[in-house]
């Protein structure tokens, strides 16, 4: 939706849980600026980025690790190869530019919960 707002020349767009104070994005309009909040704008961001969204196994194995699994069980559960999971873990950190399985747990309770 905020994709196709911007497309269609909406000029602002903010969430209803978004703490930008109201008056502030109406003036920016009004005088002729565009605003779109933080949160809007990192979607955007995402979206523009295509090849960083995760696959649905890779947001699924995330989750898994965010509870606490280790990569054993969840090649288990999910009936694959540990490699498997290693190599899925290895993508995932690359396209959303993590280091370690904190900054992965992070993201995830940040982004999905």
């Amino acid at each position: 939706v905020i994709k196709q707002c911007k497309q269609i020349g909406i000029d602002g767009y903010i969430l209803k849980d978004d703490q930008d104070p109201l008056k502030d994005v109406i003036t920016e309009i009004i005088n002729g600026k565009q605003y779109y909040s933080k949160k809007v704008l990192e979607t955007l961001n995402i979206l523009q980025k295509k090849e960083f969204i995760l696959t649905p196994k890779e947001e699924l194995i995330m989750k898994n690790i965010s509870e606490g699994k280790d990569v054993k069980n969840i090649a288990g559960s999910l009936f694959i190869s540990t490699n498997t999971i290693k190599t899925h873990k290895k993508n995932i950190y690359r396209k959303l530019n993590l280091n370690s399985t904190a900054e992965l747990v992070k993201y995830y309770l940040k982004n999905y919960i």
